[in-house]
């Protein structure tokens, strides 16, 4: 059982792994959205898209 104490350890600290560098995502999948002059908006649509716009702008641009 001693020799149980002094094996273990050292073993369970070489699996030990430092963390590696952060990728952010959070904003891969979220884009502008864009209208062409033949698109037909509601007002309520188009401040709906402005304000996302303005989101996306503000938090991942």
């Amino acid at each position: 059982m001693k020799y149980l104490a002094f094996c273990l350890p050292p073993l369970l600290v070489a699996c030990a792994q430092a963390p590696g560098p952060v990728a952010d995502t959070a904003c891969l999948w979220v884009k502008p959205i864009y209208i062409t002059p033949s698109d037909v908006l509601t007002t309520g649509t188009a401040a709906q898209i402005l304000d996302h716009d303005e989101k996306w702008k503000a938090n991942c641009k």
